[in-house]
């Protein structure tokens, strides 16, 4: 936390290249992305967990969603997030996505930009900061207590 003169950014710099365990990204289109949602959910909890000096940190605003499995199946769920026949189909078959895959990447990225407009919209209707990453966590919290789901997508991997 020191090190990264307690800004979160700073911070999941040094995570992903001190602990290989927190290295969440992948190619998509020639291009290479990052999730790092592990990184993501330590930082938030450091930030919210810890009084000062360790916790309260800087630029936390920059973080995202924490794309994982749960969340888009809770978007699927209120309509707010749909895939193609494709991909509904091996989905609800159950079949297993292929890690780094391009369905994989393109369900974690759709969650972290539907988490943005949430985020956005709820910023604009109650004229105050709001964090991603902190919707990110009232919808994993809602999506743990909603019945009657979908399933959710299968991905062999340790980043979620």
């Amino acid at each position: 936390i020191d090190e990264a003169e307690h800004d979160a950014g700073k911070m999941m710099n040094l995570l992903y290249t001190s602990f290989p365990a927190f290295r969440d990204g992948g190619n998509y289109l020639d291009k290479q992305v990052f999730f790092m949602k592990k990184a993501q959910i330590l930082i938030g909890d450091i930030d919210r967990t810890f009084p000062i000096p360790i916790g309260k940190l800087t630029n936390t605003e920059k973080l995202t969603a924490c794309a994982d499995y749960r969340l888009p199946q809770l978007m699927r769920h209120l309509g707010i997030l749909k895939y193609s026949e494709d991909l509904s189909t091996i989905i609800d078959s159950r079949k297993i996505l292929e890690k780094d895959s391009s369905y994989e990447i393109e369900i974690r990225g759709s969650t972290i930009k539907v988490n943005e407009e949430i985020r956005k919209i709820l910023e604009g209707k109650f004229s105050q900061s709001i964090k991603a990453i902190d919707v990110n966590d009232f919808l994993w919290i809602s999506a743990k207590g909603t019945e009657n789901m979908k399933p959710y997508h299968l991905v062999r991997t340790t980043m979620y």
